[in-house]
């Protein structure tokens, strides 16, 4: 194969894997419209369920979970465990487990506005 060849070959197996990797971010945006949480700030809210993903990348394993709790009408989420499996140095997967809270703009409001509060209270030990 002359060397021309070669070079077409290579920048066209270059061009597909780019063309690759970009589908793989369809759908991978995080949902700001849900917000983390902790069990206080959610306690007073709905809960929709557990949601789940796996992915190469954390984040992107992060942002499925979300999506999925978003299309059922998540405003909060409470990361339940992640876990991540390596070969070597390299991660090969991420799990995430989330649980989606529905949360009347009052309640959720006033749990953050109280944890806020409690961080600028001096501690006395």
């Amino acid at each position: 194969m002359s060397h021309s060849k070669t070079v077409r070959y290579f920048l066209f197996g270059c061009m597909v894997a780019g063309l690759v990797n970009l589908s793989g971010c369809a759908g991978t945006t995080r949902n700001l419209n849900v917000k983390e949480a902790d069990e206080s700030m959610v306690k007073n809210c709905k809960f929709l369920g557990t949601f789940s993903s796996s992915f190469y990348d954390h984040s992107r394993a992060m942002n499925f979970a979300i999506d999925d709790a978003a299309k059922k009408g998540a405003t909060h989420y409470v990361v339940m465990d992640t876990a991540s499996q390596y070969q070597g140095h390299m991660v090969t997967m991420s799990r995430i487990r989330i649980r989606g809270y529905k949360c009347d703009g009052n309640k959720s409001t006033s749990a953050v506005k109280a944890i806020k509060q409690d961080k600028t209270k001096p501690k006395t030990d």
